[in-house]
């Protein structure tokens, strides 16, 4: 539900509201020590900030979601955050 909001916010444009709701999106995605949902919260206040010019921030949180990408074993790499559009930097090789 939180990943929606995240979504509808950055469709309007409202930046402030959508770090608002991408920063919850990662609390609890910390709390729940789920790879897909903290993968995906780390994309969305990455993307987030980097639409507010927080370059060293988003540029952080992206690159943190890639490495958790890259770390994934093959068999754990076909998670849900695929299915919502947030596709991290491709599969290496």
């Amino acid at each position: 539900m939180l990943m929606g909001l995240w979504r509808f916010q950055l469709a309007r444009g409202d930046m402030l509201a959508a770090r608002e709701v991408a920063e919850a999106l990662l609390r609890m995605a910390k709390r729940l020590e789920n790879p897909g949902t903290l993968l995906g919260a780390r994309m969305a206040l990455g993307l987030t900030l980097l639409h507010l010019w927080d370059m060293p921030r988003g540029r952080e949180l992206v690159l943190a979601g890639a490495e958790q990408c890259r770390a994934a074993p093959p068999d754990q790499r076909d998670i849900e955050i695929f299915s919502l559009g947030q596709h991290p930097p491709a599969w290496p090789a």
